[in-house]
Protein backbone atom coordinates (compact mmCIF):
# COMPACT_ATOMS: atom_id res chain seq x y z
CA UNK A 1 0.00 0.00 0.00
CA UNK A 2 2.90 2.36 0.72
CA UNK A 3 4.20 1.83 -2.81
CA UNK A 4 0.83 2.77 -4.31
CA UNK A 5 0.63 5.86 -2.12
CA UNK A 6 4.17 6.85 -3.14
CA UNK A 7 3.35 6.31 -6.83
CA UNK A 8 0.19 8.38 -6.44
CA UNK A 9 2.19 11.29 -5.06
CA UNK A 10 5.44 11.03 -7.00
CA UNK A 11 4.97 9.00 -10.22
CA UNK A 12 5.21 11.87 -12.69
CA UNK A 13 7.87 13.66 -10.62
CA UNK A 14 10.12 10.59 -10.54
CA UNK A 15 9.87 9.99 -14.27
CA UNK A 16 10.43 13.68 -15.07
CA UNK A 17 13.48 13.82 -12.79
CA UNK A 18 14.90 10.71 -14.44
CA UNK A 19 14.29 12.13 -17.92
CA UNK A 20 15.84 15.49 -17.09
CA UNK A 21 18.86 13.78 -15.49
CA UNK A 22 19.28 11.59 -18.59
CA UNK A 23 18.93 14.68 -20.78
CA UNK A 24 21.64 16.48 -18.78
CA UNK A 25 24.02 13.51 -18.94
CA UNK A 26 23.55 13.10 -22.69
CA UNK A 27 24.16 16.79 -23.31
CA UNK A 28 27.25 16.75 -21.11
CA UNK A 29 28.53 13.71 -23.02
CA UNK A 30 27.96 15.53 -26.31
CA UNK A 31 29.82 18.61 -25.06
CA UNK A 32 32.75 16.50 -23.85
CA UNK A 33 32.88 14.59 -27.14
CA UNK A 34 32.91 17.81 -29.16
CA UNK A 35 35.49 19.66 -27.08
CA UNK A 36 37.79 16.88 -25.95
CA UNK A 37 37.67 14.59 -28.97
CA UNK A 38 36.55 16.95 -31.74
CA UNK A 39 33.87 14.52 -32.84
CA UNK A 40 30.17 14.77 -32.03
CA UNK A 41 28.01 11.71 -31.49
CA UNK A 42 24.96 11.46 -33.77
CA UNK A 43 22.34 10.50 -31.16
CA UNK A 44 22.51 12.76 -28.02
CA UNK A 45 20.65 15.74 -29.48
CA UNK A 46 17.80 13.55 -30.69
CA UNK A 47 17.76 11.71 -27.36
CA UNK A 48 17.55 15.02 -25.48
CA UNK A 49 14.72 16.21 -27.69
CA UNK A 50 12.72 13.07 -26.89
CA UNK A 51 13.48 13.24 -23.16
CA UNK A 52 12.34 16.86 -23.11
CA UNK A 53 9.19 15.99 -25.07
CA UNK A 54 8.25 13.22 -22.65
CA UNK A 55 8.94 15.40 -19.59
CA UNK A 56 6.72 18.18 -20.97
CA UNK A 57 3.89 15.78 -21.77
CA UNK A 58 4.11 14.16 -18.32
CA UNK A 59 4.15 17.62 -16.77
CA UNK A 60 0.52 17.97 -17.88
CA UNK A 61 -0.56 15.24 -15.48
CA UNK A 62 1.78 16.56 -12.79
CA UNK A 63 0.35 20.09 -13.03
CA UNK A 64 -3.21 18.78 -12.88
CA UNK A 65 -2.39 16.66 -9.83
CA UNK A 66 -0.65 19.48 -7.95
CA UNK A 67 -3.23 22.11 -9.00
CA UNK A 68 -0.60 24.18 -10.82
CA UNK A 69 -2.38 24.56 -14.12
CA UNK A 70 -2.06 27.81 -15.98
CA UNK A 71 -5.14 29.86 -15.14
CA UNK A 72 -6.22 33.44 -14.64
CA UNK A 73 -6.80 34.05 -10.94
CA UNK A 74 -7.88 37.69 -11.27
CA UNK A 75 -11.52 36.81 -11.95
CA UNK A 76 -11.55 34.00 -9.40
CA UNK A 77 -10.17 36.21 -6.64
CA UNK A 78 -13.13 38.58 -7.09
CA UNK A 79 -15.65 35.82 -6.46
CA UNK A 80 -16.97 34.88 -3.01
CA UNK A 81 -15.67 31.67 -1.41
CA UNK A 82 -18.23 29.15 -2.67
CA UNK A 83 -18.34 30.61 -6.20
CA UNK A 84 -14.54 30.45 -6.32
CA UNK A 85 -14.66 26.77 -5.38
CA UNK A 86 -17.31 26.10 -8.03
CA UNK A 87 -15.13 27.80 -10.67
CA UNK A 88 -12.15 25.74 -9.50
CA UNK A 89 -14.12 22.51 -9.94
CA UNK A 90 -15.37 23.68 -13.35
CA UNK A 91 -11.83 24.48 -14.49
CA UNK A 92 -10.65 21.04 -13.35
CA UNK A 93 -13.51 19.39 -15.20
CA UNK A 94 -12.63 21.36 -18.35
CA UNK A 95 -8.95 20.35 -18.12
CA UNK A 96 -10.00 16.72 -17.69
CA UNK A 97 -12.33 16.90 -20.70
CA UNK A 98 -9.52 18.49 -22.72
CA UNK A 99 -7.22 15.57 -21.91
CA UNK A 100 -9.94 13.02 -22.67
CA UNK A 101 -10.68 14.66 -26.03
CA UNK A 102 -7.00 14.59 -27.02
CA UNK A 103 -6.47 10.90 -26.22
CA UNK A 104 -7.95 9.66 -29.51
CA UNK A 105 -6.13 12.12 -31.83
CA UNK A 106 -2.83 11.42 -30.08
CA UNK A 107 -3.42 7.69 -30.58
CA UNK A 108 -4.13 8.28 -34.29
CA UNK A 109 -0.90 10.26 -34.65
CA UNK A 110 1.03 7.55 -32.83
CA UNK A 111 -0.41 4.78 -35.04
CA UNK A 112 -0.11 6.91 -38.17
CA UNK A 113 3.65 6.42 -38.18
CA UNK A 114 3.22 2.98 -39.72
CA UNK A 115 3.75 2.94 -43.48
CA UNK A 116 2.68 -0.35 -44.96
CA UNK A 117 4.26 -3.09 -42.88
CA UNK A 118 7.01 -0.85 -41.49
CA UNK A 119 7.18 1.76 -38.77
CA UNK A 120 8.88 5.08 -39.38
CA UNK A 121 12.02 5.39 -37.31
CA UNK A 122 13.90 8.35 -35.90
CA UNK A 123 16.89 9.48 -37.97
CA UNK A 124 19.87 8.73 -35.72
CA UNK A 125 18.57 6.46 -32.94
CA UNK A 126 16.33 4.33 -35.20
CA UNK A 127 13.57 4.27 -32.56
CA UNK A 128 10.08 3.67 -33.99
CA UNK A 129 8.35 7.04 -34.14
CA UNK A 130 5.29 5.42 -32.54
CA UNK A 131 7.35 5.15 -29.34
CA UNK A 132 8.17 8.85 -29.55
CA UNK A 133 4.59 9.90 -30.31
CA UNK A 134 3.27 7.64 -27.56
CA UNK A 135 4.42 10.35 -25.13
CA UNK A 136 1.39 12.45 -26.05
CA UNK A 137 -0.93 9.46 -25.77
CA UNK A 138 0.42 8.46 -22.35
CA UNK A 139 0.54 12.09 -21.20
CA UNK A 140 -3.12 12.70 -22.02
CA UNK A 141 -4.22 9.42 -20.43
CA UNK A 142 -2.33 10.32 -17.24
CA UNK A 143 -3.75 13.85 -17.46
CA UNK A 144 -7.28 12.46 -17.70
CA UNK A 145 -6.70 10.10 -14.76
CA UNK A 146 -5.18 12.87 -12.65
CA UNK A 147 -7.98 15.20 -13.72
CA UNK A 148 -10.69 12.79 -12.59
CA UNK A 149 -8.77 12.31 -9.35
CA UNK A 150 -8.50 16.08 -8.89
CA UNK A 151 -12.22 16.66 -9.56
CA UNK A 152 -13.20 13.94 -7.09
CA UNK A 153 -10.94 15.42 -4.41
CA UNK A 154 -12.21 18.96 -5.07
CA UNK A 155 -15.84 17.85 -4.80
CA UNK A 156 -15.09 15.81 -1.68
CA UNK A 157 -13.33 18.76 -0.03
CA UNK A 158 -15.87 21.35 -1.25
CA UNK A 159 -17.31 22.20 2.19
CA UNK A 160 -14.25 21.43 4.34
CA UNK A 161 -12.96 24.96 4.87
CA UNK A 162 -16.41 26.31 5.65
CA UNK A 163 -16.90 23.61 8.27
CA UNK A 164 -13.59 24.56 9.87
CA UNK A 165 -14.54 28.27 9.91
CA UNK A 166 -17.82 27.58 11.77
Amino acid sequence: MKILRWLDKHFEEAIMMFLLAALSCAMMLQIIMRWAFGHALPWPEEFCRYCFLYSVLLATAYCIRTNRMLKVDVVMSLLPGKAMKVMDVVSKIMATIFCIILIQPSYKVMMGTKIGAHWQTSPSMQIPMAVIYSGAFVGFILGAIRGVQSVILAIRDFNKEEEKAE
